[in-house]
């Protein structure tokens, strides 16, 4: 693709090409750090609707962790992370260690629908049923 501009550039001598490159060079300058103020006020724009709406803040940006990969200031050893170990169902603990069986008088005019399971969490007394 050619431009309109190319003859002109063409004509022009080194020293106007190094003023037209310097000039290129401070305008990307400028629009770079213009950008990153836009991107930043942008955030903060961001952050103020999501309060305004109530919703949770955005958690704190932590370091990618690249350094480390890369042989940064962090030394061989300890990385300072605690180790998170994973924790089993609580449900698991509660196990059925002996079966009661209830008998109750059904009121009269009753009807039976069927058994129903109920788990009930063991009290001291009921670890060791008492014999018959």
């Amino acid at each position: 693709m050619s431009s309109p501009d190319n003859a002109l550039l063409e004509t022009l001598s080194l020293a106007e090409l190094r003023e037209l490159v310097g000039t290129l060079l401070t305008k990307v300058a400028e629009l770079g750090s213009a950008n990153a103020a836009l991107k930043t006020e942008n955030q903060a724009l961001r952050d103020e609707v999501a309060r305004l709406k109530g919703l949770p803040p955005r958690p704190p940006s932590r370091p990618s962790g690249m350094e480390k990969a890369t042989g940064g200031s962090a030394g061989p050893g300890k990385s300072g992370k605690r180790s998170r170990r994973r924790r089993g169902a609580k449900r698991d603990r509660d196990a059925v260690t002996a079966e009661v069986v209830v008998k109750a008088a059904p009121p009269p005019g009753s009807r039976f629908k069927g058994y129903q399971d109920m788990r009930v969490p063991a009290s001291p007394s009921a670890r060791s049923p008492a014999a018959p």
